[in-house]
């Protein structure tokens, strides 16, 4: 695994031996770190270039530890959301990661930014993996719904989720289809954190949504 420190966003990046199908881009949810992204990256061995990004904002979660963010809700307002998004989008031009081959992951928080960092850019990717995720700001989404019509979204969802509830992850699909998104949503019975079976739903979609081997 290589790291980068000298970007708008730490970052690391790993690509198995050989030829590979495209990016998968990992951003990990609300106090957590792309570290916690690892594993899931690992689990699928899935034959991609693995970009996973760091939030910029500091998030303390209790008296030893620290996490990182990528926004902080005040009341209907997101701070720092479009300053992350800008950070996330200058990060992946510095690495090269090319889009229209690329598949955007995120968790949670996480996911909300992986949806709005597809709003703001110039190029649809391949498709967009939101893991207990919602949508940041629903009015973006209708300023910009050019960038999500024909987009690729796989939406898993736990129905016992308590942090972020299942109905905003419903939300989402309506949201997303309603403007013009190939969305679906699949429902697990678990609480908020990704289940091997969403695993196994994230490879399906990437290896849909990515270029075979030649």
């Amino acid at each position: 695994m290589r790291e980068h420190t000298g970007l708008p966003l730490k970052a690391a990046e790993f690509a198995p031996d050989g030829p590979t199908r495209g990016n998968v881009v990992f951003l990990h949810g609300l106090g957590s770190t792309y570290m916690d992204m690892l594993s899931l990256a690992e689990d699928m061995r899935f034959p991609a270039r693995h970009v996973l990004l760091d939030g910029p904002l500091t998030v303390t979660m209790g008296e030893h530890y620290e996490g990182r963010g990528w926004f902080n809700r005040r009341g209907p307002t997101l701070e720092g959301l479009e300053e992350s998004v800008q950070r996330v989008r200058d990060t992946l031009n510095a690495l090269e990661v090319d889009a229209d081959r690329t598949v955007m992951v995120g968790f949670s928080q996480g996911a909300a930014m992986a949806l709005a960092t597809v709003l703001e850019s110039d190029t649809t990717p391949a498709g967009l993996c939101m893991l207990a995720g919602f949508v940041p700001a629903p009015i973006r989404l209708r300023e910009r719904r050019e960038r999500v019509q024909n987009l690729y979204c796989l939406l898993c969802h736990g129905i016992h989720d308590d942090v972020v509830p299942f109905k905003d992850g419903h939300a989402a699909l309506d949201l997303l289809a309603s403007h013009g998104a190939r969305a679906r949503l699949v429902a697990f019975p678990t609480s908020h954190w990704v289940a091997g079976e969403m695993v196994v739903e994230l490879q399906r979609f990437l290896d849909e949504r990515l270029p075979p081997l030649k």
